[in-house]
């Protein structure tokens, strides 16, 4: 109903949304508000090319959101109440663009805390300790009912055939332009970031949470070979850098 002007101040609100909800995880994590700002502006300026109207802000505003409650959640910032919205957080998300992200974070996510807690005994992990057993039950258990409920919804499913064409070698959806691998010369701030994330990493290692530092490899390796994800690299590595960027 109202036009251009209307979608336009919808995508400058869910990209508010964002950076909102990237200052909240920084400032859980102990962050200053000065860094935490910073830090989520930059996730955004790094693919703002991404920013435009289309159902993609979802999936943008869907990572985030996943990234605040798990963090808020593992810090002890969040209450376990928060896990319970997980399933209809994703069954919206497929509904409304297509949850692939989503699903690679909370994938890597459960990997992470569940190795965390079995290796606790047998190694020394920097960083964030593992959850207590009780926390990792309650959390294994909304993952769990996370992934029934998207198993059950026909039309949420449907939505990731996209990325079965592209594995089994499409080559319409091969030539998609978004499907291509990030350039320096058009994606040169999302290589400067992974450069200071590389430099910080090894600098900071003792602060280096495993779960957190598998999520930011992971969605780095996606960013660099299709650009898509880069602006979800920029929202997953940003907790990373508001742990470790203080301690230099």
């Amino acid at each position: 109903l109202t036009g251009d002007v209307g979608l336009n101040l919808f995508k400058i609100a869910i990209a508010a949304g964002v950076i909102a909800l990237l200052f909240r995880t920084c400032r859980m994590l102990g962050t200053s508000s000065l860094t935490a700002a910073l830090l989520g502006t930059v996730a955004i300026l790094i693919a703002a090319e991404r920013y435009f109207v289309r159902p993609e802000l979802f999936s943008l505003l869907g990572v985030a959101l996943l990234g605040y409650i798990l963090h808020g959640y593992r810090s002890g910032r969040v209450s376990a109440i928060a896990l319970r919205w997980l399933p209809l957080i994703m069954l919206l998300w497929d509904w409304l663009h297509g949850a692939v992200y989503g699903v690679v974070l909370l994938g890597i996510w459960a990997l992470g805390e569940n190795l965390k807690y079995l290796v606790r005994r047998q190694v020394s992990l920097p960083g964030c300790a593992a959850l207590p057993g009780p926390e990792l039950k309650e959390l294994n258990f909304w993952l769990a009912m996370t992934l029934a409920t998207m198993m059950i919804n026909p039309w949420g499913l449907l939505s990731y055939d996209i990325f079965v064409q592209l594995i089994n070698g499409n080559p319409l959806v091969q030539i998609v332009e978004e499907f291509r691998a990030a350039t320096w010369a058009e994606h040169y701030p999302f290589w400067i970031l992974l450069g200071i994330t590389l430099t910080v990493v090894p600098c900071s290692w003792r602060k280096v949470d495993p779960t957190t530092l598998l999520t930011a490899v992971v969605f780095a390796v996606l960013a660099i070979r299709y650009r898509r994800a880069i602006s979800e690299f920029g929202i997953v590595v940003v907790p990373l850098l508001a742990v470790l960027l203080p301690a230099l």
